[in-house]
């Protein structure tokens, strides 16, 4: 299970920073959230929320991912993981993030702080675990990266099997993804059969994943661009997810 729900936030934040993803202006950022329901074949094992919200007062924007067990899962392995960070809409720049995993009486908490003015050449992060290390300039956690590369890469500006290569910075490394655009597909889904962009982002064999493209995601073709279903073939089975809510702010 510990392993079902690690591999779980590499689904909902696909979308890390890019190294080449550049723009003349930060677009606009509704408050939404999406709920999943997850599944281990056919058997639910869990929830998963992500959330953006620009109403709480300790910075411009707070994003956050969180996934739990439920039902018998959790009466024999209750998991709960909590993703967060704090953007600077200015920038759409991390000013923190925060991950909390909480497995039984376990509990392991950690902080990042970004600071992308101290240097004109890099970025400089901060944690407990790390204490003061040089990144790449500019550099995103994943939970800002994934709105970035949400609204400046769907509609794709890609060919089909084509990959962006991004730079984020999880789990006090800087990590190298590449996602690629596979065209789109009809699916069935409890809102209807749905046309939808397909991504893959790269996955890296080894202690998760058998191989390098064991992870989709499908994200609804329009203006909204909404994430309503994945799919992680792990070592251990397949893990999929379904979108069961979806609400957003009416944008002013």
């Amino acid at each position: 299970m510990k392993t079902i729900f690690s591999a779980l936030l590499f689904l909902l934040l696909p979308a890390s920073s890019s190294t080449i993803l550049l723009q003349e202006k930060i677009p606009y950022y509704p408050n939404e959230s999406f709920d999943f329901n997850l599944y281990y074949g056919l058997l639910k094992i869990g929830v998963a929320h992500l959330e953006f919200n620009t109403q709480i007062n300790t910075c411009d924007a707070y994003i956050i991912a969180e996934a739990k067990s439920t039902g018998i899962v959790k009466y024999f392995k209750d998991i709960q993981y909590r993703y967060e960070a704090c953007m600077d809409t200015s920038t759409g720049l991390p000013v923190s993030d925060s991950r909390t995993l909480i497995e039984g009486n376990y509990k392991d908490i950690n902080t990042t702080y970004y600071n992308h003015t101290f240097r004109e050449d890099s970025s400089l992060v901060y944690s407990a675990n790390i204490d003061s290390f040089i990144v790449p300039k500019n550099i995103y956690d994943l939970l800002t990266g994934f709105y970035m590369y949400r609204v400046n890469y769907i509609p794709f500006k890609l060919d089909k099997n084509k990959s962006v290569h991004i730079t984020s910075f999880f789990n006090d490394e800087v990590w190298d993804l590449n996602i690629s655009y596979h065209g789109i597909q009809k699916i069935y889904t409890r809102y209807g059969i749905l046309e939808c962009y397909v991504v893959k982002p790269e996955t890296v064999i080894g202690y998760f994943f058998k191989s390098s493209d064991a992870m989709s995601i499908w994200i609804t073709k329009g203006h909204i661009n909404i994430p309503v279903r994945f799919s992680l073939d792990l070592k251990i089975g397949l893990l999929h997810g379904e979108l069961v809510d979806f609400k957003r702010a009416t944008q002013s």
